[in-house]
């Protein structure tokens, strides 16, 4: 007998739409190396003003629920 193993639809409507775990069908959140521009002082930085966010289907990503490691790539449905 086969099941149906239709996947839940995904909650993402943001920068995780279409993103799960390819291991155990997380929609997140994953864990994602980035890079990160701030406006750097003396004293510190002011992030909040000035910071950006960089990252892209290149990233290195982890799956915290299941410890799944591949790229932010691989976690895109339409490649799985």
């Amino acid at each position: 007998m086969v099941e149906n193993t239709k996947l839940a639809e995904s909650p993402n409507v943001n920068c995780l739409e279409s993103r799960r775990c390819p291991q155990c069908s997380s929609h997140g959140p994953f864990e994602v190396s980035i890079s990160t521009w701030v406006l750097l002082y003396d004293d510190g930085t002011d992030y909040a003003e000035h910071g950006s966010v960089e990252f892209d289907d290149e990233s290195p990503a982890k799956c915290p629920s299941c410890g799944y490691s591949g790229k932010f790539g691989d976690l895109d449905e339409s490649r799985q």
